[in-house]
């Protein structure tokens, strides 16, 4: 890429700022005079009197507190009245904040009220609750609850990026009423209420600052997805916590200094054989663990948190997938200890990748974790957090002490932040140990319409250091244009994997990005998007050549439609051009030569028609090929099921073909340790893969479910040729490479594959007051490597697997909270 295109590259979306039309700035500003309303005010009004939960809101309180109704819609149409009504109080006493939900239905047969687990979203009806404890409009807390009852809450950092995973200690009840009548000023005479018990001590505030936080309430409707909003905004401007409304009159509450501990024990019974005697008695197939979760909050805003013997069982397992590449999989965290909070350790490099703690090992031996610590909090401006832990391993790695530390502080009413994070790993088994440090920053400007932000890090191991820097630049705000600028620089020496996760170094990456969309209705469609994305990658200095090398560069164009019925569709198309993979064959660390990395053009799609109450479906398809003679193609399908509240299944099938003319196998080094040729052994392979995920959840009460995961898995390859990459730069089979082609039967050995496995874990959980819950985990492995190498007879592949010899877990955990 030659200078002059670079700086076409990056002026093209700051001239189509630009060039706006004025006609666009003028309807925008006349709509949001449209929809500007009075700063929303709700007072809270405290009680003497005990609030039961109950969900019938009959305490006479209620009736002298501020009623709120004035809601309006915030989709379909963006500042249209609502169609239903809503209205909602506020009492709060000395540890708790009440609120009580009113909500009208005129077609009481129409409520949507999926009866699931927690935080287990379905397509339902909904009351969502906003409270922002610091005021500022960055980061706040979010529950809900359906008309069954069941509860959800989660995090909001970022204004607007909302973590489900964090669990609060909070309580709620709902009644369905379809024809008692309720005093008029509640605006409801059928539909359903909701009554709801948040403790303060479940919220991080600064105790000198409770007479104003920020609050919204907000309401859907599952049947017309409608939005209807207490405090709405335009649909086009960015953020969510940024525009609340405000709750007032909280005072005199009590200040933190509350100690929680939830003692647990586990039993678990292992076996190989499901059918054997000693299955659940055999002494060596039986633990027994005891453990203890702690939770001090030194102040309102400042909480301890520590793990003894921790134990996450009941964690859901992690998909079966086929990984042939250079490249390790990434997989999310789904543990709760370091789930919760986790937001505030991000950063634009993951400098730190949580499950590096309590690692599976290359054997898929669990690390355990002896003890784990975590200070978080706020003081000011600032928002902090540490962890520690202790590892310890019976294998070859795993005695371990990390430590993460992180610090965040903002300016300008919450539009400009800095930070700092920094990792230490200190191996005891090893003379290593790895550091990283991190500063990173974010500046909304132009009336949040701009974000300008990035990180610049560096890593040290023993004596080597690197060093990497990510920029980002977007527009984020407007009723149609929006667009990103992303820079990503990683020298040679940047390595963050012993804490973090990165794909590679030793790379300069730039993107733009463009879209077009739409909010209001147009003819048929509710709402569309538009996007083109470019990119070019390079190696500012391959390790042979001490030269820059162009590795990957491209573009795509996507869009995706919304109609009025609610169907959905998308449609991508993306061509890569040709360029160099300087990793594919040094994924051991031997030195090999660049393989050329041939251009491709690829397409998928999609379609999802409108949800329903009882039927949900996507269907998504792709396919592409590159320049030689590679090519793939493939589908993917989600039915889900719901033909009662409380129970649903989903079916996802997942089929791909793929044939690969250049699948990495050997380099030269590792089958002739005494050549002093670096060449690498590559294979031309057909395969296929398919794995069908079945989950089914029952759900006794909201807060008593029992949820169920299988997945079958066959991943089968079989190799037409082998060829060696004898030359730089080039690619196997062609050129001066087509001589050293091998026939199937030149090679002594076979290096085809049929990896078989079933993954399958029921949970029973029951949380039998608040904070508090017991689980019953059964689950079970099997896999097969060895049976039908090669051979694509997937039905005979998924009979040999069901008989092979299963590893079964049983686990009894439960855990009782307790607030001292």
């Amino acid at each position: 890429m030659d200078k002059l295109s670079t700086v076409l590259y990056f002026l093209l979306p700051l001239s189509m700022v630009l060039s706006e039309p004025q006609e666009e700035v003028q309807s925008s500003a006349q709509s949001e005079k449209a929809l500007a309303q009075d700063e929303k005010i709700v007072k809270a009004v405290r009680t003497q009197n005990p609030v039961y939960i109950d969900g019938e809101l009959t305490e006479m309180d209620w009736y002298g507190s501020d009623l709120k109704k004035d809601f309006i819609q915030y989709a379909p149409v963006n500042g249209d009245s609502a169609t239903e009504k809503t209205a909602f109080l506020v009492l709060y006493d000395d540890e708790n904040l009440y609120l009580g939900v009113y909500v009208a239905e005129q077609n009481p047969s129409s409520v949507m009220g999926a009866l699931r687990r927690k935080d287990d979203m379905a397509l339902s009806d909904y009351i969502w609750v906003y409270i922002d404890t610091e005021n500022r409009g960055r980061s706040g807390y979010k529950f809900g609850v359906n008309p069954s009852g069941v509860r959800y809450d989660g995090y909001i950092s970022n204004d607007d990026e909302v973590d489900y995973s964090w669990d609060g200690i909070w309580d709620v009840k709902v009644r369905r009423d379809y024809g008692n009548q309720i005093d008029d000023k509640a605006t409801r005479r059928i539909g359903w209420t909701a009554e709801f018990r948040i403790p303060f001590s479940t919220l991080q505030y600064d105790k000198d600052k409770t007479e104003e936080w920020g609050f919204n309430i907000t309401r859907f409707k599952g049947s017309t997805f409608e939005q209807m909003w207490w405090k709405s905004k335009e649909v086009t401007e960015p953020g969510l916590v940024s525009h609340l409304g405000k709750i007032t009159g909280i005072s005199n509450i009590k200040s933190a200094g509350k100690f929680e501990f939830l003692p647990g024990s586990v039993i678990t019974s292992s076996s190989d054989n499901f059918e054997s005697e000693s299955a659940l008695i055999g002494s060596n197939r039986l633990h027994y663990n005891i453990s203890g979760d702690f939770k001090y909050d030194i102040t309102t805003s400042t909480r301890l948190e520590a793990s003894v013997n921790p134990d996450f069982g009941q964690a859901e397992v992690d998909p079966a997938v086929l990984n042939l590449s250079a490249y390790e999989t990434y997989f999310p965290e789904k543990r709760t200890f370091f789930v919760n909070g986790a937001d505030i350790f991000a950063t634009p490099f993951q400098l730190f990748y949580s499950r590096r703690i309590g690692r599976t090992t290359y054997e898929g031996n669990i690390v355990p974790i002896n003890v784990a610590g975590k200070l978080t909090g706020k003081s000011g401006n600032t928002t902090f957090g540490v962890i520690s832990a202790l590892t310890e391993a019976k294998d070859e790695r795993g005695n371990s002490a990390f430590l993460i530390g992180r610090a965040k502080r903002s300016f300008n009413k919450g539009n400009t932040n800095f930070g700092i994070l920094f990792t230490h790993l200190n191996d005891l088994d090893s003379s290593k140990t790895p550091l990283s440090i991190g500063f990173d920053w974010g500046h909304q400007l132009f009336n949040n319409q701009f974000v300008f932000s990035g990180q610049y890090a560096q890593s040290k191991i023993d004596t080597l250091s690197g060093q990497g820097i990510m920029l980002h630049f977007a527009k984020i705000g407007g009723r149609h244009w929006n667009f990103s600028l992303d820079a990503d620089l990683r020298d040679k020496n940047f390595n963050i994997d012993a804490l973090g996760f990165l794909d590679r170094n030793n790379v300069n990456s730039y993107y733009m990005g463009h879209s077009y969309f739409t909010t209001d209705p147009i003819g048929k469609f509710q709402e569309t998007s538009t996007d083109l994305n470019m990119w070019y990658q390079e190696t500012p200095e391959e390790i042979i050549s001490k030269e820059k090398l162009a590795l990957t560069s491209g573009i795509s164009l996507g869009t995706s439609i919304t109609t009025l019925n609610q169907w959905s569709f998308g449609l991508d198309i993306s061509k890569k051009l040709s360029g160099y993979d300087d990793v594919d064959t040094r994924r051991y660390g031997d030195l090999g030569f660049v393989i050329e990395d041939p251009g491709t053009i690829s397409i998928s799609s999609w379609i999802a028609p409108k949800p329903g109450k009882k039927v949900n479906q996507q269907l998504s398809i792709f396919g592409g090929k590159d320049d030689y003679a590679s090519k793939w193609h493939g589908l993917s399908y989600n039915l889900e099921l719901s033909p009662r509240e409380h129970y649903s299944i989903s079916i996802a099938p997942d089929y791909a073909w793929n044939y690969d003319e250049s699948q990495f196998l050997y380099s030269s080094a590792a089958l002739f340790p005494d050549d002093p040729d670096s060449t690498s052994l590559y294979g031309a392979l057909t395969s296929q893969t398919i794995s069908i995920g079945i989950r089914s959840n029952y759900s006794f009460t909201p807060d008593m479910s029992l949820q169920l995961f299988v997945q079958p898995f066959v991943a089968i390859g079989r190799y037409d040729k082998y060829g060696w990459l004898t030359q730089n730069k080039t690619y196997p089979f062609y050129g001066s490479n087509a001589s050293d082609t091998w026939t199937v039967s030149d090679l002594p050995w076979s290096e085809d594959f049929n990896r078989k496995s079933l993954n399958w874990q029921s949970v029973f959980r029951w949380e039998y007051r608040p904070g508090s819950v017991f689980f019953l985990i059964w689950s079970f492995s099997s896999a097969d490597n060895e049976s039908l190498p090669g051979e694509f007879d997937i039905p005979g592949s998924f009979k040999n697997l069901f008989e092979q010899v299963a590893t079964h877990k049983f686990l009894i955990k439960y855990n009782y909270w307790m607030k001292l």
